[in-house]
Protein backbone atom coordinates (compact mmCIF):
# COMPACT_ATOMS: atom_id res chain seq x y z
CA UNK A 1 0.00 0.00 0.00
CA UNK A 2 1.60 3.25 -1.13
CA UNK A 3 0.47 6.78 -0.39
CA UNK A 4 1.84 10.18 -1.19
CA UNK A 5 2.12 12.52 1.78
CA UNK A 6 3.07 16.16 1.77
CA UNK A 7 4.42 17.46 5.09
CA UNK A 8 5.53 20.96 5.99
CA UNK A 9 7.87 21.46 8.92
CA UNK A 10 9.24 24.91 9.62
CA UNK A 11 7.78 26.33 6.41
CA UNK A 12 9.65 23.82 4.21
CA UNK A 13 7.59 21.59 1.98
CA UNK A 14 8.73 18.20 0.88
CA UNK A 15 7.18 14.98 -0.33
CA UNK A 16 7.53 11.55 1.14
CA UNK A 17 6.27 8.25 -0.12
CA UNK A 18 4.09 6.37 2.31
CA UNK A 19 5.27 2.82 1.81
CA UNK A 20 4.01 -0.24 3.62
CA UNK A 21 6.76 -1.56 5.79
CA UNK A 22 4.90 -3.57 8.42
CA UNK A 23 4.51 -2.92 12.10
CA UNK A 24 2.29 -0.32 13.59
CA UNK A 25 1.10 -2.08 16.73
CA UNK A 26 1.64 -0.72 20.19
CA UNK A 27 0.47 2.87 19.69
CA UNK A 28 0.91 5.20 22.62
CA UNK A 29 -2.54 6.82 22.63
CA UNK A 30 -4.15 9.70 20.76
CA UNK A 31 -1.65 12.52 20.81
CA UNK A 32 -0.02 11.62 24.08
CA UNK A 33 3.66 11.75 24.79
CA UNK A 34 5.80 9.65 27.11
CA UNK A 35 5.82 10.93 30.70
CA UNK A 36 8.81 13.27 30.48
CA UNK A 37 9.10 16.86 31.67
CA UNK A 38 8.76 19.22 28.71
CA UNK A 39 9.94 22.80 29.11
CA UNK A 40 9.75 23.86 25.46
CA UNK A 41 7.63 23.36 22.37
CA UNK A 42 7.49 23.74 18.61
CA UNK A 43 4.64 23.68 16.12
CA UNK A 44 4.54 21.15 13.27
CA UNK A 45 2.11 21.12 10.36
CA UNK A 46 1.53 18.99 7.28
CA UNK A 47 -0.92 18.33 4.44
CA UNK A 48 -2.54 14.90 4.39
CA UNK A 49 -2.36 12.90 1.16
CA UNK A 50 -5.31 12.83 -1.23
CA UNK A 51 -4.07 10.10 -3.58
CA UNK A 52 -1.99 6.97 -3.45
CA UNK A 53 1.25 6.90 -5.44
CA UNK A 54 -0.52 4.81 -8.09
CA UNK A 55 -2.88 7.77 -8.61
CA UNK A 56 -5.96 6.17 -7.02
CA UNK A 57 -8.06 8.22 -4.59
CA UNK A 58 -7.16 7.94 -0.90
CA UNK A 59 -9.94 8.36 1.63
CA UNK A 60 -8.90 10.65 4.45
CA UNK A 61 -10.24 8.04 6.87
CA UNK A 62 -7.61 5.55 5.62
CA UNK A 63 -4.93 7.42 7.56
CA UNK A 64 -4.99 6.44 11.24
CA UNK A 65 -2.35 8.89 12.44
CA UNK A 66 1.19 10.20 12.36
CA UNK A 67 4.30 9.37 14.33
CA UNK A 68 6.69 12.22 15.07
CA UNK A 69 10.37 11.39 15.53
CA UNK A 70 12.99 13.79 16.89
CA UNK A 71 16.54 14.08 18.19
CA UNK A 72 19.55 16.35 18.46
CA UNK A 73 21.34 14.09 15.97
CA UNK A 74 19.66 13.58 12.59
CA UNK A 75 21.09 10.05 12.39
CA UNK A 76 19.55 9.01 15.71
CA UNK A 77 15.87 9.99 15.81
CA UNK A 78 13.49 8.44 18.32
CA UNK A 79 9.72 8.37 18.57
CA UNK A 80 8.43 11.41 20.42
CA UNK A 81 4.67 11.14 19.96
CA UNK A 82 2.05 9.01 18.21
CA UNK A 83 -0.73 11.32 17.01
CA UNK A 84 -3.76 9.13 16.45
CA UNK A 85 -6.74 10.24 14.43
CA UNK A 86 -7.89 11.50 11.07
CA UNK A 87 -8.15 15.11 9.97
CA UNK A 88 -5.07 16.18 11.94
CA UNK A 89 -2.73 18.54 10.11
CA UNK A 90 -0.91 20.42 12.88
CA UNK A 91 0.40 19.70 16.34
CA UNK A 92 2.10 21.66 19.11
CA UNK A 93 4.70 19.25 20.42
CA UNK A 94 6.56 19.36 23.72
CA UNK A 95 10.30 18.75 23.90
CA UNK A 96 12.60 18.43 26.93
CA UNK A 97 14.41 21.79 26.58
CA UNK A 98 14.57 24.79 24.27
CA UNK A 99 16.99 24.47 21.38
CA UNK A 100 17.37 22.98 17.92
CA UNK A 101 15.96 19.54 17.16
CA UNK A 102 15.68 17.39 14.07
CA UNK A 103 12.15 16.20 13.25
CA UNK A 104 10.63 13.72 10.82
CA UNK A 105 7.10 12.41 10.46
CA UNK A 106 5.72 9.07 9.30
CA UNK A 107 2.06 8.47 8.49
CA UNK A 108 0.38 5.16 9.21
CA UNK A 109 -2.85 3.69 7.94
CA UNK A 110 -5.79 1.94 9.57
CA UNK A 111 -4.04 -1.41 9.11
CA UNK A 112 -1.08 -0.16 11.17
CA UNK A 113 1.28 0.07 8.20
CA UNK A 114 3.75 2.89 8.83
CA UNK A 115 5.27 4.76 5.93
CA UNK A 116 8.84 5.86 5.52
CA UNK A 117 10.07 8.88 7.43
CA UNK A 118 9.68 12.23 5.77
CA UNK A 119 12.73 14.34 5.09
CA UNK A 120 14.49 15.25 8.32
CA UNK A 121 14.22 18.95 9.13
CA UNK A 122 15.91 21.08 11.79
CA UNK A 123 13.48 23.17 13.84
CA UNK A 124 13.87 25.51 16.79
CA UNK A 125 11.94 24.77 20.00
CA UNK A 126 11.17 27.67 22.30
CA UNK A 127 10.69 27.71 26.07
CA UNK A 128 7.17 27.76 27.47
CA UNK A 129 8.31 30.83 29.41
CA UNK A 130 9.01 32.89 26.24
Amino acid sequence: MYHKLFISISMLSFAMLFQGCGGGSGSSGGGTQDPVTFTAYTDLSWISPKTRTDGSYLLSTSIAGYKVYYGDDNANLKLLVDIQGTGIDEYRIGVPTAGSYFFAIAAYDTQGIEGELSNIELKEAISFDD
